[in-house]
């Protein structure tokens, strides 16, 4: 999903500096991570290495 979401923005030519990651669990319960960088992710590698850093 992530790679879809990075190809459109590299097509429109707009980068993103926040990343939110959700998980909704068997129960229904949710929870939900954010992080904001000072200047737009360059490239899909950067994006893996935040959500990474998210599932700690």
């Amino acid at each position: 999903m992530a790679c879809k979401r990075v190809g459109y923005c590299e097509a429109i030519e707009v980068g993103a500096k926040t990343v939110t990651m959700k998980v909704k669990f068997a129960d229904f319960n949710q929870i939900t991570r954010s992080t904001t960088v000072t200047a737009p992710l360059p490239a899909i590698t950067d994006l893996e290495d935040f959500v990474g850093l998210l599932r700690r």
